[in-house]
């Protein structure tokens, strides 16, 4: 780093920094390249999980190297930080998972097991509005070709608001 500064006085030569640094891409890293037990194979581990029991598994391995007392405030900084990872992965995801990492972890490994019945259910709502909105426009154009532009407009008016599979549009006469 001395390098990086060109022209400073010599009175100041004590004060300029003088470690070594390596800058490391954590996206192509290879985590199991770095050592073991070391805060930079977490931090790697982070940045290149994919799904939500990659980052349980990272987490954990953390968890159990931060767990003293004075490792605290660096576990709520991994906790925040895998919170906010979760949130990416799982738009539909709660932000707070626990108020450490030991809780986080937790809970996230908990609430996965939640998350494909959520996205099957979702899925279900979605393909339902899809086949209503379609069956609804095909009713349409049946309506139109069959009685004319004016019926046609006259059910795509009575449909309006139909987004389930229920008989909502019968409820409301």
């Amino acid at each position: 780093m001395r390098e990086l500064f060109s022209a400073v006085p010599e009175s100041l030569a004590l004060c300029q920094p003088s470690q070594r640094s390596l800058v490391l891409d954590e996206r192509r890293v290879v985590a199991e390249h770095l050592p073991p037990d070391n805060l930079m194979r977490g931090v790697v581990g982070f940045e290149q999980s994919r799904t939500p029991d990659d980052l349980a598994r990272v987490a954990r391995v953390l968890d159990g190297w931060l767990d003293y007392p004075a490792d605290a405030d660096l576990g709520l900084a991994f906790r925040d930080w895998m919170a906010a990872t979760v949130v990416r992965m799982v738009p539909s995801a709660p932000a707070e998972l626990g108020r450490t990492l030991k809780e986080a972890t937790m809970t996230l490994a908990e609430r996965m097991a939640e998350w494909p019945k959520q996205w099957h259910q979702e899925g279900l709502a979605q393909g339902r509005r899809e086949g209503v909105a379609h069956q609804s426009a095909l009713l349409r154009r049946l309506a139109a070709a069959r009685f004319g532009d004016a019926v046609g407009d006259e059910v795509r008016s009575l449909l309006v608001g139909t987004t389930t599979g229920n008989d909502s549009a019968r409820s409301r006469n």
